[in-house]
């Protein structure tokens, strides 16, 4: 388009209309990277709530694990004088201690998981 042949009254019209063409462009474009944001922390908000009841069922697994574990030992201090059960139980406390560790370790990931979220969230605010 040539501006300097378009009367100075086209050339106004002209410019006013790219104008609101570039302002509506800006307001598509604002709205749509808010959707995306807005989107974004929904999806983050829920893996947040899906780590945090994770680690609270780990937690009581553990702490049902180790009632367990009490259990098998007062069977121990009971039968002791049977050392197939003294040996099965013993093997058993042992299995049990390592599903703690990796409970525990399960929670430590979700841990830093959540504060990476929880760091992501913030940014986004």
């Amino acid at each position: 388009v040539k501006l300097a042949k378009l009367l100075k009254d086209q050339r106004n019209e002209l410019f006013a209309r790219l104008r609101e063409a570039f302002t509506n462009f800006d307001k598509k474009k604002e709205e749509f990277f808010n959707k995306r944001k807005e989107e974004r922390k929904l999806k983050l908000n829920e893996i947040k709530n899906n780590l945090l009841e994770k680690i609270n069922r780990m937690k009581e697994l553990i702490e049902n694990d180790n009632k367990l574990i009490e259990e098998l030992k007062k069977k121990i201090d009971e039968f002791s004088q049977d050392e197939l059960i003294v040996k099965d139980a013993q093997t058993k406390i042992t299995n049990i201690e390592n599903r703690i560790k990796e409970r525990n370790s399960s929670i430590e990931n979700s841990n830093q998981k959540l504060q990476e979220i929880e760091k992501e969230l913030s940014e986004l605010n």
